[in-house]
């Protein structure tokens, strides 16, 4: 038996395999083994195994199986008390990365890391922004030992854990199902201070909008399959979901901020030009200073809240050195994407659940289960 397995699912393009399977290779002893699942490689990506192939096990599926097939493939054939899951393209930097994992997976079942985006553009900087609430929303749910979900990018757990949860579900967001699974079983999970790679962003935002319709929508099919476990966490669940959506904080406040003292000024008001001026000119003069004290109100929240938001992040991305972010990301970030992520979840949610309802079964073209 061997310490771990590392286990590498592929589809087509090699992105940074190479380099990955270089790095890794590198740490490793004879008690640690690479396992690459390739799905449907193009030539490039049959080379680099090739080339490898004294280093790594590798598999090749000619036609797409999907990466929960690849994912539990890898982990039956994987040796290692530990198995880590991690995806071809991201970078790691840490020399004892491996070592590190070992290390630290000893006093938990199940090791979630921290992970960043590489930032080369705007797009790439906003969804890194992203990754920093996923890291947040990992530490905190990490203090009631709950996670709704996981990051499949890469997570390291105990091999008879794994199969004790029977592995990865066929859905769309398979290591989201896993982690809440994981949860309910109250499999002890830990996250990592220590330990951090680098993964890609969408290239465009058309790329970005394929990838979140299908987060969207299989994040909904999971909290609608746990969603009793999920409304019995509201410590977590709501702190969760203002980080993954932080413009719903200043919807939410100019909703429930009671407007009757500013109705109760307009009233005095109208009371005194009742006996000053005509109906004619007191009716355009009211409306006009009624809608300006409704803007004002939801411009005065939504100035406020993006100011202690902004501050947050700023200050977290110093303390934890999380990468490079530039001031005019942040409201980009609050007012515009965060804005549309959230109307794309909202969206999809209600199509899931009516798909539910008329128990119909919904299926991504670009993506298999």
């Amino acid at each position: 038996m061997k310490d771990i397995s590392i286990i590498i699912p592929v589809y087509k393009n090699p992105h940074l395999l190479e380099q990955l399977i270089s790095k890794l290779a590198s740490q490793l002893s004879e008690k640690g083994e690479i396992i690459v699942i390739a799905d449907e490689p193009n030539q490039e990506t049959l080379e680099i195994l090739n080339r490898y192939a004294s280093v790594i096990k590798h598999f090749i599926n000619k036609k797409r199986k999907g990466k929960v097939h690849a994912l539990n493939f890898g982990a039956k054939k994987a040796e290692g008390n530990i198995l880590l899951f991690l995806d071809a393209d991201v970078k790691i930097e840490d020399d004892n990365f491996v070592e590190k994992i070992i290390e630290e997976i000893e006093d938990t079942s199940i090791l979630d890391v921290k992970i960043k985006v590489m930032t080369d553009s705007l797009l790439s900087r906003l969804v890194n922004i992203d990754y920093y609430n996923m890291n947040l929303s990992s530490r905190l749910s990490s203090r009631f030992n709950t996670r709704f979900g996981l990051n499949g990018i890469c997570f390291a757990i105990k091999r008879e854990v794994f199969f004790k949860l029977k592995g990865f579900r066929k859905t769309i967001t398979e290591d989201v199902d896993f982690g809440m699974r994981a949860s309910i079983a109250d499999i002890n999970m830990k996250h990592s201070n220590n330990l951090e790679l680098y993964t890609q962003s969408p290239n465009t935002w058309k790329e970005w909008h394929t990838q979140r319709k299908r987060w969207a929508i299989g994040g909904s099919i999971c909290i609608l399959d746990h969603l009793k476990y999920i409304l019995l966490k509201p410590k977590i669940w709501i702190p969760i979901l203002i980080m993954a959506y932080p413009s719903i904080i200043y919807i939410l406040i100019a909703t429930v901020l009671p407007d009757y003292i500013i109705y109760k000024l307009i009233s005095l008001l109208l009371s005194f030009l009742v006996f000053a001026l005509p109906v004619s000119i007191i009716s355009p003069i009211l409306f006009a200073f009624s809608f300006g004290i409704v803007m004002a109100k939801v411009a005065f929240l939504t100035f406020i809240t993006f100011v202690i938001w902004s501050a947050f992040i700023l200050f977290g991305y110093k303390k934890l050195r999380w990468g490079n972010i530039k001031f005019y990301d942040l409201p980009i970030y609050y007012f515009i994407y965060s804005m549309m992520w959230l109307l794309m979840s909202y969206l999809f949610f209600i199509k899931v659940c009516t798909a539910r309802i008329r128990k119909k079964e919904i299926k991504l073209e670009e993506w298999i289960t």
